[in-house]
């Protein structure tokens, strides 16, 4: 975790406070006990709950000025969405390279996670590369498009044999 107080007038305890969440969320201590699949509240301030299409808005607020920028790498690095599926990955892929201008080129790749090695979830990989609160964005919705403000956390707790 890099979190670093910014320009966003986070004074040092509400900091603190979002450090601490942060690593209880990759701790699995939210709502515990729990058997590392938890739903969790979402803190208000960092929901996105006022749009009319989700891909535009997520897109829209973690890469402001994306069209003027995406040749900037430094803008790119240290950003990233997450997303629930495959499906919506596509959808926003889709959504960005329609806004870039110039010719798509696929690269193709393989990628696979040891689950052995891992004790963390998706939900704090994504929280814990922010560089500052206000760097922090999360969108929730149903298949409705309505606004939630709770989602599913998942650690992988580690089991150890003594024999």
């Amino acid at each position: 975790m890099r979190l670093q107080q910014g320009s966003d007038n986070t004074s040092s305890k509400e900091l603190a406070e979002f450090s601490k969440w942060i690593l209880n969320v990759g701790d699995g201590k939210i709502l515990e006990p729990n058997d590392g699949l938890v739903d969790i509240e979402i803190p208000q301030e960092l929901l996105i709950t006022n749009f009319e299409d989700p891909i535009k808005v997520i897109v829209e607020s973690t890469y402001p000025n994306l069209v003027n920028v995406f040749q900037d790498v430094a803008y790119l690095q240290g950003k990233e969405i997450l997303a629930s599926t495959i499906e919506v990955v596509d959808k926003i892929n889709h959504y960005v390279l329609d806004l870039i201008p110039g010719e798509e080129k696929e690269y193709l790749s393989y990628d696979s996670i040891d689950r052995t090695d891992t004790n963390h979830g998706q939900l704090y990989v994504a929280i814990s590369i922010v560089t500052t609160k206000s760097g922090l964005k999360i969108l929730i919705h149903d298949k409705e498009n309505v606004p939630c403000s709770t989602t599913t956390n998942v650690v992988y707790k580690k089991v150890f044999f003594v024999r």
